[in-house]
């Protein structure tokens, strides 16, 4: 199954999107056979984050890939549930092996869900990677997604 990016999220259209694509959905399959999403981005030299980090030297600001990893796992959950509001809440570990830079040419998501709990505040765990042309640069683990307490609102 494919999806655009504009599909997973139909309707939010102030939504920068971190990704062009869903190439790959499915409830089960993924290393724990809870469910997998695999999503790309083609990059361009001039994209609006490339300037914005370091001075004179352009890249991707991590927190972006951590963001994307957020917007596919909860592209999932809005998949599989009707679940709303859902929110970033945390990560086990992030492992960060290279950059994104202006001559890189696509970006692969890979999200393996890890477990799928629609009756408690964590909604979905999952394991996620990025990879930049084919080369894994980004590892996070434990990535958590569900609805926040109120208090912390």
């Amino acid at each position: 199954m494919s999806l655009q990016a504009k599909q997973s999220f139909p309707n939010d259209r102030s939504y920068v999107y971190l990704y062009d694509a869903i190439s790959e959905i499915t409830a089960h399959g993924g290393n724990y056979d809870n469910g997998y999403v695999e999503a790309s981005l083609v990059l361009v030299p001039d994209m609006w984050f490339f300037d914005g980090h370091f001075q004179n030297d352009p890249v991707m600001p991590g927190s972006l890939g951590i963001h994307a990893m957020y917007q596919l796992l909860t592209a999932f959950i809005h998949w599989k549930s009707d679940h709303k509001n859902l929110k970033l809440l945390g990560v086990g570990s992030i492992r960060f092996s290279g950059q994104l830079i202006p001559h890189s040419q696509t970006l692969t998501y890979k999200i393996h869900i890890v477990e799928l709990n629609a009756h408690t505040q964590t909604i979905a765990v999952a394991d996620a990677t990025i990879e930049i042309d084919g080369c894994e640069m980004y590892r996070v683990g434990k990535i958590r997604v569900g609805i926040p307490c109120p208090r912390s609102i």
